[in-house]
């Protein structure tokens, strides 16, 4: 569940500190930081495991979704920072559905991998672009090999007594 609060912080905020063990942020020199959705930021978040201060968003914004106190939202960011330890000690990554994962270098760095979702084109635009590109390509081959033929006659033409 705090996964999820912190995509859904991420949509709205360009940092989101996890007291005690790093943060996620939005790349300053992106386009995407001023974007709406978390979609949108997605290519550009980065983890750092050096931003590591309690700022009290998150721990806020579990109270307010679940009605907890503060203590026990920092208990449930606790369990959170656990459980992505464990997996990276086990030597597999920590996944984090349709957002990223963490996952530790050799030597124990911590990292974060979003999702890049490819930007795909719709079907008619890809074809009607391959389209054009087969039609340039053709229309080039054509053009030599009616230049080559000129050529050709043209070579016989002064062969001729």
């Amino acid at each position: 569940m705090i996964a999820t609060y912190i995509q859904e912080l991420l949509a709205t905020n360009n940092r989101v500190i996890v007291p005690n063990y790093g943060a996620f942020l939005v790349r300053a020199t992106s386009k995407s930081k001023d974007a709406s959705t978390l979609e949108e930021k997605l290519k550009d978040i980065y983890f750092s495991p050096f931003l590591k201060f309690n700022d009290e968003l998150l721990e806020k914004y579990i109270i307010k979704k679940e009605g907890v106190t503060k203590e026990q939202a920092a208990e449930k960011i606790k369990q959170f920072i656990d459980d992505v330890k464990k997996e990276l000690e086990l030597e597999k990554p920590y996944v984090i559905k349709d957002f990223g994962h963490f996952e530790a270098d050799k030597q124990g760095k911590v990292q974060f991998i979003p999702v890049i979702k490819e930007a795909t084109k719709p079907k008619a635009a890809a074809a009607k672009t391959s389209t054009t590109a087969t039609t340039k390509t053709a229309a080039k081959k054509t053009t030599a090999a009616k230049e080559t033929v000129k050529a050709k006659e043209d070579k016989k033409q002064e062969e001729k007594p």
